[in-house]
Parts: C-alpha cells; sequence; structure tokens
C-alpha cells in the first residue's frame, strides 16, 4: 500500500527585535506573513488530495546571535503557524543552530547551561515526548508512521559560528537507536542538523562563498559517514538542515537530502536580496521513493524586500519534481539541483548514461554534462551583454583553426561567475569521487585557466592538483609547465585523474595529454585509474568520439554555445585571412 507523508520545513529565523519594524516575523506582522504562507501551501496541499502535514521541521537559528530571550516569542510564532495550518504543536519537532546556545557558556564547556533555553522552547512541541535523547540528539516518533532525529551539529564548536566534531562513538550510537526501532519500508525517519552534512550542499552563493573556510564554517563535514551509515538503514529518509540560506535538494538512493532559505531575519543586512523562504517535501513510497518539493518565496510587491510589501509564490521545477531515487536498474542516483548522475561506466562518454538520462543529460552522445542550466545562462548573459564573442582565424593546432573566440578573463572576472563556476565543479567532483570510490585523485589542470580552475577546485575538495600546458599538443609552454616526472607519478598513483581546460574544441589536446600521461602507467595502473574530464565551454555539436572515449564522465559549465571548428585546408591561404591568434611555434 502507497503511503505519502508531507513534511514542512522551513529554517533559520533569527529573530533579533520582535517589537521592531525590520523583520518579517515581528509582533507586528507574523500573522500577515504566515497566514500568506497558509494560503499558498494549502492549495498545494489540497492539488494532492490531502490538506493536512505530517509534520512541521524548523532547523535551527530561531534567534539571532545568542538573543534567548526571544524564544518566547518564536514559540508564539510556531503555535500561530500551527493553527493556521491545523497542525497540532506535538506535530512540530525542532533542532537548535548556533545562534540558539548561550555562547559564553558553550565556551566554558557547559553544554546544559548553554542550551538551556532552546530545551525548555523545544520541549513545548514533538520534542518533549522521546523515546530516546541525550545531549546530541533527540529521537521522537510521529503518530503518521514518522520517526524524528533531532541532532545537535554545534557541540564541539566551542561557541563559533561552525558546525562541532561528531564523533564515532556518537554515530553509533545514533545508527544503533535507529535501528532499535526496527523500522520497515512504511516508514518515515526524518533526519534534522542545522548545519547540513552533505559536501555538495556548496551551491550558489548570495553573500559569503569567498568567506575564508566557508565549508568549514558551514557544512557539517564530520556528519558524512552518519549520513552514510543511514544510508543502509531499510527506509526513506528525508534529512533536512539550514544555515547556508539558499535552497538545495540531493536525492541519493533513499535519502533525500534537503536545504531551504532561511525564513526570517533582517531585511536590511546585506543579505536580504535573498528571499524568505519555505519548502514542502512530499515522499510517496511505493516501489520507489517519489519526492515532490515545492518551495515557497516570498516575493517583494515592490523594488525593496520591505517587511510589510510582498507575497508568498510556489514553484517547483524540474529536477526537484517527482525524481527517482530507489536504486535505478543502472545504478544511478540522481542529485536534483546538481542535476548531476552517477558519472557512466569506464565505456567512455560514448556511452554515458544512455539508458538512465539525468535531468542536465546531454542531448548527444559525445557531449560533457551540463554542470547547471543556470550557470549557462549566466554564461551567455554575460558575453551577450559585454559582447565578447568575436568571430576571425584562431589557429589551434597545425590542422585546425576555430572561428570564435571568447577571451576567458574577461568572462570570469564578471560578477562572481568564477565564484559560481567553482562551486558547481566543487559539487559535480566530489559526487563523482564519492560515486567512484575514489581513495587516491588528482586534478590536472591544463593551460592557464585550467591551472586556476584546478587549484580552486583543490582548495574546495582537498584533492592534490598539477598544471601543464596543452595548447597545440604541448609546444608552447614554459619548462615548468611540462609534463614533467613529478606529474606523471602522481598520475600513475591515481585512481581517478580529472582533466581540467577552459575551452574544449575537438579534444585532440586531451587526448594526447591523456595518452602521453597513461603512457608513464603499469598495465595495472592503467587498469585501475579512471578519468573524468571538466571545462568551461565545450560546444556539444563536435563529435569527440574518437578523443574523448577515454573518460568516464566529463561535464562543462556551456555546451550551448556554438565555437566553429574547420580544418585549415578548408581556409583561405593565411595571406588571404591572416590569423588573430595562433598557438603554433613561430
Amino acid at each position: 500500500m502507497a503511503r505519502n507523508w508531507r513534511v514542512l520545513h522551513l529554517t533559520d529565523f533569527h529573530i533579533a527585535q520582535p517589537d521592531g519594524v525590520n523583520e518579517h516575523l515581528r509582533k507586528g506582522y507574523f500573522r500577515e506573513y504566515i497566514d500568506g504562507l497558509s494560503t499558498s501551501l494549502k492549495s498545494k496541499l489540497n492539488s494532492e488530495d490531502k490538506s493536512e502535514l505530517d509534520a512541521i521541521v524548523v532547523t535551527g537559528d530561531f534567534v539571532d546571535r545568542g538573543q534567548l530571550n526571544n524564544f518566547s516569542h518564536v514559540q508564539d510564532v510556531i503555535q500561530y503557524l500551527c493553527q493556521s495550518l491545523s497542525v497540532n504543536q506535538d506535530r512540530v519537532f525542532v533542532c537548535n543552530g548556533n545562534h540558539d546556545i548561550d555562547r559564553a557558556k558553550e565556551r566554558d564547556s557547559d553544554l546544559a547551561g548553554a542550551r538551556e533555553d532552546f530545551v525548555g522552547f523545544a520541549n513545548v512541541f514533538g520534542n518533549g515526548a522521546p523515546l530516546y535523547n541525550n545531549d546530541r540528539f533527540t529521537l521522537s516518533r510521529c503518530e503518521s508512521d514518522a520517526y524524528l532525529l533531532m541532532i545537535d551539529s554545534t557541540i564541539g564548536a566551542a561557541g563559533e559560528e561552525k558546525p562541532g566534531p561528531i564523533t564515532t562513538e556518537e554515530v553509533d550510537q545514533i545508527v544503533g537507536q535507529v535501528r532499535e526501532q526496527k523500522m520497515t519500508s512504511d516508514d518515515l525517519l526524518i533526519v534534522a542538523s542545522h548545519h547540513p552534512p552533505v559536501p555538495q550542499f556548496n551551491t550558489d552563493a548570495p553573500f559569503d562563498e569567498e568567506t575564508p573556510k566557508w565549508h568549514e564554517k558551514h557544512i557539517w563535514s564530520s556528519a558524512h559517514s552518519l549520513y552514510t551509515r543511514l544510508r543502509k538503514v531499510a527506509v526513506p529518509l528525508l534529512w533536512l538542515s539550514g544555515d547556508i540560506h539558499r535552497p538545495a535538494y540531493v536525492i541519493d538512493e533513499t535519502i533525500h537530502a534537503v536545504v531551504t532559505g532561511r525564513f526570517g531575519g533582517s531585511v536590511h543586512q546585506g543579505t536580504s536580496q535573498q528571499r524568505r523562504q519555505a519548502r514542502l517535501v512530499s515522499i510517496q513510497h511505493e516501489h520507489a521513493h517519489i519526492s515532490t518539493s515545492w518551495l515557497f518565496e516570498y516575493v517583494p510587491n515592490g523594488h525593496n524586500d520591505l517587511p510589510h510589501n510582498g507575497e508568498w509564490e510556489a514553484k517547483s521545477s524540474p529536477p526537484e519534481k517527482h525524481v527517482r531515487s530507489s536504486r535505478p536498474a543502472s545504478g544511478t542516483a540522481l542529485l536534483a539541483d546538481t542535476g548531476i548522475t552517477a558519472p557512466p561506466s569506464r565505456e567512455g562518454l560514448n556511452s554515458a548514461s544512455r539508458d538512465v538520462p539525468g535531468p542536465a543529460q546531454a542531448q548527444t552522445s559525445n557531449a560533457l554534462q551540463l554542470l547547471s542550466q543556470p550557470l549557462q545562462t549566466k554564461f551567455f548573459q554575460i558575453i551577450e551583454e559585454e559582447r565578447l564573442y568575436s568571430l576571425g582565424r584562431f589557429i589551434t593546432s597545425a590542422a585546425e583553426s576555430t572561428l570564435a573566440w571568447i577571451p576567458m578573463g574577461a568572462l570570469m572576472d564578471e560578477g562572481e561567475l568564477l565564484v559560481t563556476t567553482i562551486n558547481e565543479m566543487t559539487k559535480w567532483l566530489q559526487t563523482l569521487l564519492h560515486r567512484e570510490h575514489s581513495d587516491e585523485p588528482v586534478i590536472v589542470g591544463i593551460d592557464s585557466w585550467g591551472a586556476i580552475l584546478a587549484s580552486q577546485l583543490s582548495v574546495t575538495t582537498g584533492v592534490r592538483n598539477y598544471c601543464i600546458a596543452g595548447r597545440a599538443q604541448g609546444n608552447t609552454h614554459s619548462s615548468a609547465e611540462r609534463i614533467s616526472n613529478t606529474v606523471t607519478t602522481a598520475v600513475a598513483k591515481s585512481d581517478m585523474i580529472i582533466l581540467i581546460s577552459d575551452v574544449i574544441g575537438t579534444g585532440k589536446s586531451l587526448r594526447h595529454i591523456y595518452e602521453t600521461l597513461r603512457d608513464k602507467m603499469t598495465e595495472k595502473q592503467k587498469q585501475n585509474a579512471k578519468w573524468a574530464i571538466m571545462s568551461l565551454m565545450c560546444d556539444e555539436k563536435h563529435a569527440r568520439g574518437d578523443t574523448l572515449g577515454f573518460a568516464c564522465a566529463g561535464a562543462t559549465a556551456c555546451k550551448d554555445l556554438r565555437i566553429p571548428i574547420l580544418s585549415n585546408e578548408m581556409l583561405p591561404p593565411l595571406g588571404v585571412l591572416p590569423s588573430d591568434i595562433s598557438f603554433l611555434r613561430s
């Protein structure tokens, strides 16, 4: 029998001045704010033939910067939300964020005292009748065959604005308690932590991706082992998080990992242009677990994000809607917001994921996968606005020339394009390495922009990187850029080699580099090594089966921009049509 669960996810209220005028959740406005959300939300619930929620989960930062006296107002806000949606408050479950603790007591190692106000607030709701609880987590059961695991991700951070480490003993204890419930596939496990445990959630940043140690401050990387182990529990699992103030959604086998943008906060902070959000997740259990996600955004009526001037709009954009996640026959799992599928087999890009195409799967068999459609749209927008596309004759090898040119420096310097591109590449690369169980990966950046991308990705992923020259098959480079013994030794020891370039034309330069590096490997190393490709641009219309077929996976930021390439024999002599740029030695 099919079972549907409907969960409302909210996060990051950041209530600082309930009596002020600069917050959506202030005393003088929160009822109107919630009424608007309730009206929009009920229309989606009714469209699914069920006008109620199974649970409301709120993932921390209820108050702002430790202003614990505001918990009484937060309680009023949530109780009104329950009233508006006809939900009993014992079906509301909460976990704390880094703003919800007394940081002075935390620094003095008084963990209980630091969380005393939050615990009193949480016990008013579903947290107050747990099956099990300790300082780190609370495990409860909801009347609708759902179990709620609320985890404190701030323990161990000593009051700093970052997640704290979780120990192996704590992971064992959590998994043990979950298993003790003897859940079946007819049950839903909902996990909540303020900080997300999924590295792919390093998403497009509206404000602070360039902050030093961003990952350390926002991603609960030490909990990824818990995330991985809970996958083995034979139930669908919904992991909800906050903190990063923008949405993300990953579906990984039976796990649906979700982040929603903040629900409150001052409208006059530098991040105010990021719209307030709420999310309704519907998970249907049949033989596969199907999820529908409606993201609700509070859209200002005027030009400014004013606290008294806006309305809620619901949106569900592919691939969040109806994404299959229960171990497809090909072994491919989908990552909804990233549009990434599990890497194809070693048969090469020509056969990549044809059986189960992902949301952003390329339309031609030899094309690299698109990192994300919004990112490609940014590329087109900047190229058009800045008039960066030039026609001419640009000689890339003795045999071929490209007829179009885009100056990468001018393109990537615009806005936050480089930061956004690195974020998307990081998500894709981390997923690839996870799927392929790579223990010894290495990134090889080719030419100047490949080197820039490789070094940035090395910082965000921790993967070693090397930089080499590749233009005109390596004929133009400094000695430091040659394929040295250092590079070949590192590559030979790797089980996954990722080649990164700026623009891929015919792919012959990449093929040359691949063959040069592979020649230095033993037969056993050749068998164990997998290869992947990343680029900023790669026109998907060019046939590359004979050049890039060695790669098990590939991704590009822009595939739909046409970049004509012709044999030099098809072009007039240089005296008639001189070259604008040549990579041949003079």
